[in-house]
């Protein structure tokens, strides 16, 4: 079994609205992974598999967000 295991600290930062206009509808979103020098090539890739699977559990997240959210009805999934 998989178990998640803290790996140090993450930040989130959200732009404020701003007069350079937005993404229309959609939203982008940035993810810097960094290889400290003690890692090594396995371990790097073992993180960036890790953030591969985030990031697609983050765009399945938002995209049944968006489906709940074309009618106004919530149909009973999370947002």
């Amino acid at each position: 079994m998989d178990r998640a295991r803290p790996l140090g600290n993450a930040r989130v930062r959200f732009a404020p609205d701003n007069e350079f206009g937005a993404n229309g509808d959609g939203a982008e979103v940035m993810f810097t992974l960094l290889k400290q020098p003690s890692m090594s090539d396995e371990q790097f890739a073992a993180d960036a598999a890790w953030v591969e699977k985030d990031l697609a559990a983050l765009k399945s997240i938002l995209e049944s967000a968006n489906d709940t959210s074309n009618d106004g009805k919530d149909h009973g999934k999370q947002r």
